[in-house]
C-alpha cells in the first residue's frame, strides 16, 4: 500500500518537526486518515511497528545524550540553565535529559535545544574560566 507508506513518511518527518500550528494542522490531517483507515489490515500492523521503532530510537538518543555528558552532568546548574537558556523549570530540563516518559510519550532534546544546551554550557564554561577572585 503506497499511500500508507507515505502517510508513515510523512509521520516520521512530523515528530522531527518542531511544535507549532503548522505540525498541528499536518498532525491533525494525518491523524484523520489514520482513524479513517484503522480496520485496514496493513495500517493497524504499522502502527505498533511504528511507536516500538520511535521508542527505541528516543532510548538510543538518550543513552547518547548521557554517555557523552558523563560526570560532567552532576557539574551543570540545571536549574539555571532551564530557566535562563529555556523559559522552562529545572524538571523540563531533566525529564529531558533523562527520557522520562510524560502522558505517554518520552522526551528528550530535539535538535534546535541540542544547540541552546550546547551553547549554555559554552556560555556557561567561558563565564566560570574568565572568573576570577581579586
Amino acid at each position: 500500500m503506497n499511500e500508507l507508506k507515505m502517510k508513515l513518511k510523512d509521520l516520521d518527518r512530523l515528530l522531527k518537526m518542531p511544535v507549532g500550528p503548522a505540525r498541528e494542522a499536518k498532525f491533525a490531517e494525518l491523524y484523520s486518515w489514520f482513524e479513517s483507515h484503522k480496520d485496514v489490515p496493513e495500517v493497524r500492523a504499522a502502527m505498533p511497528a511504528l511507536l516500538d521503532q520511535k521508542i527505541e530510537e528516543t532510548k538510543e538518543e538518550i543513552d547518547n545524550l548521557r554517555s557523552q555528558m558523563g560526570d560532567i552532568y552532576e557539574l551543570l546548574p540545571l536549574k539555571y540553565i532551564a530557566e535562563s537558556y529555556f523559559g522552562k523549570t529545572k524538571a523540563w530540563l531533566y525529564q529531558r535529559l533523562n527520557g522520562y516518559e510524560i502522558r505517554g510519550r518520552h522526551y528528550s532534546l530535539n535538535a534546535e535545544q541540542k544547540k541552546i544546551f550546547n551553547a549554555a554550557c559554552q556560555d556557561i564554561g567561558e563565564r566560570i574560566g574568565s572568573f576570577c577572585l581579586a
